[in-house]
């Protein structure tokens, strides 16, 4: 019997601290971060340091928030209905 290869998924990397260990050259700048966010139509783009720590709380926070506000959207929050998806002409408790 022939073993199965394993297929390794395919994860894009960006190395945070911005430099080649080999070379010390800039691997990604600002602008081609942003422009490539851009052309993944990303609804977020953020700079941090793995590093220093630099934006990563910053990062976590603004996730979590979108997550929490599309998801808000999507459950109704009255006693009767906890949980499960708003009616399309349901209104809305704040």
């Amino acid at each position: 019997k022939k073993k199965k290869k394993k297929r390794k998924k395919k994860i894009a990397h960006f190395r945070t601290d911005n430099k080649d260990p080999r070379t010390f050259q800039s691997l990604i700048t600002t602008k081609i971060g942003q422009s490539l966010a851009t052309e993944l139509k990303a609804s977020y783009y953020c700079e941090v340091s793995t590093k220093t720590y630099e934006g990563i709380e910053d990062l976590f926070n603004d996730v979590l928030a979108a997550i929490i506000s599309s998801q808000q959207s999507k459950i109704c929050l009255t006693r009767n209905r906890v949980g499960r998806p708003r009616p399309k002409d349901a209104c809305e408790i704040m």
